[in-house]
């Protein structure tokens, strides 16, 4: 038996390259070459591009260099949505840092079954913060 109706609920990261309404073209575009329908629900907002120039970036360096030495931090794009992106209307310097080290187990843990980090990763991170804090002024 087929059901008389199906869904398809895409859950979107716009990318610096393709753009929100590019995404949106190549959904279309698939949808149609299926003949399906499609609705846009919630368009969501795409994140600015943060300028690794400006001193937020420079003080992420700086905290990194202080807390974790044999680490170079650079800059790249998040592929997954985080709160940050509700922040852009108020800052033009969103960064998405987490300072853990996690291993390929933990990473893929994210968001489902047993997440977690291991300890001896949290100290450091605090570290990190408390440098973000007395640094950032």
């Amino acid at each position: 038996m087929l059901p008389a109706e199906a869904w398809v609920v895409a859950n979107l990261r716009y990318s610096h390259h393709q753009g929100q309404q590019g995404s949106f073209d190549a959904v279309r575009k698939l949808a149609e070459k299926n003949d399906l329908e499609m609705e846009v629900l919630d368009p969501g907002n795409p994140s600015r591009i943060t300028d690794h120039t400006q001193d937020g970036f420079a003080l992420v360096r700086q905290a990194v260099n202080a807390v974790f030495p044999d680490t170079v931090p650079a800059p790249y794009l998040l592929s997954g949505a985080s709160d940050a992106r509700f922040f852009d209307r108020v800052s033009d310097q969103c960064l998405r840092f987490l300072p853990f080290f996690a291993d390929e187990g933990q990473l893929t843990s994210i968001h489902g079954t047993d997440e977690n980090l291991n300890l001896d990763t949290l100290a450091p991170a605090v570290d990190f913060y408390k440098y973000m804090i007395k640094e950032g002024k």
